[in-house]
């Protein structure tokens, strides 16, 4: 008598929803935090929303540098993990920068 195991591989998004759910629920709830207050807060929302999104940005990469190094997961997820998290970081500190940058880093082709 003959048995066949089917086996089921798991994806990059399995294997960071399975491991590391608390961040991105995290990171999901500052997102929807962030786009409470653009709403609530309509006089300068351009400018808000930019510095809002720059320290959305700077916490979210720590976040998946911090994700990179704890996780339980393959090497090309930590990588993956550790490169998400260096990109944002950059993109947060430029939204620092200067007030419009921050904002064209919102909206690319709002100045088009």
């Amino acid at each position: 008598m003959t048995t066949t195991q089917n086996t089921v591989f798991e994806g990059p998004l399995q294997q960071l929803a399975r491991s590391a759910w608390q961040l991105v629920l995290f990171i999901g709830i500052l997102a929807v935090a962030l786009g409470v207050i653009v709403l609530a807060w309509p006089g300068k929302t351009l400018l808000v929303a930019g510095v809002l999104f720059g320290i959305y940005l700077v916490v979210s990469g720590i976040g998946y540098i911090f994700a990179a190094f704890g996780t339980h997961t393959g090497a090309a997820m930590r990588v993956l993990a550790f490169l998400t998290g260096v990109v944002s970081l950059v993109l947060g500190f430029f939204c620092f920068r200067d007030k419009l940058e921050s904002i064209l880093l919102l909206a690319p082709g709002l100045l088009t």
